[in-house]
């Protein structure tokens, strides 16, 4: 069974990554590098900000949509050959 976590990259995208979780976390560099200065965000930051879960339920219910339905496609191929497998075996 195969893993996948969402990373948060360093721009702010979001990115669905097969592997576990720790095996992410190792791979992130140990200091982070400069921070711009901390500001103000502007009210077009903030709306953004307050939008953000929104656009990302729908991106993360698909993807678990793909990976349910991935898994689904595999148990059904695997009942067909186990039907076919016993079907020869008499």
């Amino acid at each position: 069974m195969t893993a996948s976590a969402l990373v948060v990259e360093d721009d702010g995208l979001v990115n669905e990554q097969e592997g576990s979780r720790d095996g992410h976390l190792s791979q992130r560099p140990a200091e982070p590098g400069p921070r711009e200065q901390s500001r103000e965000l502007s009210f077009k930051e903030c709306q953004e900000l307050d939008d953000v879960p929104g656009r990302m339920e729908p991106l993360e219910i698909a993807g678990a949509s793909k990976r349910l339905g991935n898994h689904n496609r595999g148990l059904a191929a695997g009942r067909a050959r186990r039907v076919a497998l016993a079907g020869r075996a008499g």
